[in-house]
């Protein structure tokens, strides 16, 4: 809880009354109604634009249906290409479908000649490799039956 306006107006030399004009003009408030009003702004936007996707996949099916009657195949394949991109878009616009991430591209920093050898404290590559170890299934087996 805050303190009472002529506590912190005696602290800072201020009048209380100063104080109340500067609270009534806090800039925070502001901008809090602006957010506030570009947020609805943005809402109705995308429920329009939900809105106007739907009619399009309404439209599409009924083009599909009427070309299914009329043995219209090519209309009918075209029709459901476009009904299942609407449908993507509204997915897309539900949060409902997750787009793939690409990792990111690795670029070396800088190429070695052929034939160099990079030594690390005077040690080889070769050196700080793990020696390779022989496991065959039988190995394995016979660890897991000493564990259990």
């Amino acid at each position: 809880m805050g303190k009472p306006y002529r506590y912190v107006a005696t602290r800072y030399g201020k009048s209380a009354a100063a104080l109340q004009r500067h609270k009534r003009n806090d800039i925070t408030a502001l901008v809090k109604a602006a957010d506030e009003r570009l947020a609805a702004k943005e809402r109705l936007h995308g429920d329009r634009l939900h809105s106007k996707v739907r009619e399009l996949a309404e439209k599409a099916v009924g083009i599909l249906a009427q070309a299914e009657a009329a043995g219209d195949y090519r209309t009918a394949l075209v029709a459901v290409r476009e009904a299942r991109g609407c449908l993507k878009l509204i997915a897309k616009l539900n949060g409902e479908l997750l787009l793939p991430v690409q990792p990111p591209c690795m670029q070396p920093l800088f190429a070695l000649p052929p034939g160099s050898e990079i030594r690390i404290g005077g040690a080889s590559k070769k050196d700080l490799e793990p020696p390779a170890i022989d496991i065959t299934p039988e190995d394995c087996n016979e660890a897991i039956s000493e564990q259990g």
